[in-house]
């Protein structure tokens, strides 16, 4: 590959949030697998496992109107931040459940609804901070190795869960959890050039 198809990576940034992103989708589809392999080890029941994915997939769907207004009128970088650092303590409530061995579904179900909604906000944010990240003529080269990154995790994600809850069904969790708080320390180093907002008061209108 020439050095241009590598431009975006000459950005301090950018090699930064790159690396953030790659470990949070990285650290989601370890989580997911675990959580359902526990889910159907706990209950054998398929039912459960469709009601993991309803608890995922609702705070995207219920919050739809005001996750891409946050993220084009508050600090991108401080959203991240705060939805990484709220799926790590979310690994970490999962880490304690497996500990615990509780039978119990109701718990696992309860913060895979408040990863849900920690995901509903990083997932805007994360696109929408690209842009401040590297010059405009490089903003293509950055979404194609964003989406590289993020394929890579897809895909490698599900089989490295698999094989940690494989060795012991608390591993992935405790990965997952390492792997949001290094996404947001790596966040947290970031210094994206500065965005004009619109600080206009929330209201019904806005969302609508």
């Amino acid at each position: 590959m020439s050095a241009r198809g590598w431009s975006a990576f000459r950005h301090r940034d950018f090699r930064l949030f790159c690396a953030a992103r790659f470990c949070m989708t990285l650290a989601v589809q370890m989580q997911n697998v675990a959580v359902a392999w526990l889910v159907y080890d706990v209950s054998q029941d398929a039912l459960a496992l469709g009601l993991v994915g309803l608890a995922s997939f609702t705070p995207t769907a219920a919050l739809v109107l005001v996750t891409g207004l946050i993220a084009d009128r508050f600090d991108r970088r401080r959203i991240l931040i705060l939805a990484y650092t709220a799926m790590a303590l979310v690994a970490l409530g999962l880490l304690s459940h497996v500990g615990d061995g509780t039978r119990s579904l109701w718990p696992i179900y309860l913060l895979v609804l408040g990863f849900g909604s920690a995901r509903a906000f990083a997932n805007p944010a994360g696109q929408a901070i690209v842009p401040s990240l590297v010059p405009p003529e490089e903003f293509g080269n950055a979404v194609a190795w964003n989406s590289t990154a993020l394929q890579i995790g897809t895909i490698a994600g599900p089989a490295l869960g698999g094989l940690l809850y494989a060795v012991d069904p608390a591993a992935p969790f405790l990965a997952s959890g390492l792997c949001f708080a290094a996404g947001a320390s790596l966040v947290a180093a970031l210094r994206p050039r500065a965005a004009t907002a619109s600080r206009e008061p929330v209201s019904w209108d806005l969302l609508i």
